[in-house]
């Protein structure tokens, strides 16, 4: 099971772009970026709820969602790689189903 400090790693690990292509990546729209920079606050209770906001079964969603093919592969795009390895969205967001 993965930590708290596990998570804050990987949070930080995002790139704070100022066009976010994670965010038009997500299919139902959740604002990764203020969900990234609420964990990396330690502001869990408040990561949780932008998760929730507009899919209350995220804590399931986070085991299934295809995100390789969604929000990481707005990332890949933008980087120009195949691969983003260094950001694990999936790891972060079945940390936080599992809080719940």
């Amino acid at each position: 099971m993965d930590n708290l400090e596990e998570i804050l790693k990987e949070a930080n690990e995002c790139l704070n772009c100022k066009n976010p292509l994670c965010r038009k990546g997500c299919p139902i729209s959740t604002n990764i970026p203020e969900f990234i920079d609420a964990i990396k606050n330690k502001n869990l209770e408040k990561a949780y709820a932008i998760l929730q906001r507009n899919n209350i079964m995220s804590d399931i969603c986070s085991n299934v969602c295809p995100y390789e093919e969604y929000c990481t592969r707005s990332l890949c795009k933008r980087n120009k790689r195949k691969t983003c390895s260094s950001f694990k969205i999936r790891k972060v967001c079945k940390f936080m189903g599992k809080r719940e």
